[in-house]
């Protein structure tokens, strides 16, 4: 039996035979590298095999789910319109077995100040988040940036607002 093509589902995916001659009988291995820096959740990938020993291909599917590598509660920080300016936060968990960093890479400074700080946990952060003023409604992003070689780079938005 020859192997006379392997295609891949995507860019992301390479597929390879050491051999693409087997006596019958013989076995073979084929090495297959996923790409999956900057994917979370379910990926599927199918790699299809075409041979001199069967009229249709074999069609193999790769499946496996990556958790994210950071979690951040709650989402929405809200303040009622004419309350105190006081500060509120959010928690954020890290993966420290991925090497996860986080900043903010954005927020409207005229409306809230947003600021990180360490957590007493030591694979966390805390978002604070204080309004500038609370006399009209407003909703408005901060955009955390997470880092990690395993993931790349990512955003995610946490809303504030006054209602």
């Amino acid at each position: 039996m020859r192997i006379e093509s392997v295609e891949t589902s995507c860019r992301c995916t390479t597929a390879t035979f050491a051999k693409t001659q087997f006596a019958p009988g013989e076995e073979g291995d084929m090495d297959v590298t996923i790409n999956l820096v900057g994917r979370t959740e379910g990926q599927e990938k199918t790699i299809t095999v075409s041979s001199s020993d069967s009229r249709l291909p074999t069609v193999l599917t790769l499946k496996v789910n990556i958790s994210a590598p950071w979690a951040v509660s709650p989402q929405l920080l809200s303040w009622t319109r004419g309350d105190r300016p006081l500060e509120k936060d959010a928690a954020i968990s890290l993966d420290a077995a991925r090497r996860v960093s986080v900043r903010i890479a954005s927020s409207d400074k005229t409306r809230v100040i947003a600021r990180l700080r360490a957590s007493g946990d030591a694979s966390g952060q805390v978002l604070i988040v204080t309004p500038v003023l609370t006399d009209r409604q407003f909703v408005t992003p901060i955009e955390l940036e997470f880092d990690s070689p395993v993931t790349g780079r990512q955003s995610l938005l946490v809303y504030a607002q006054v209602r």
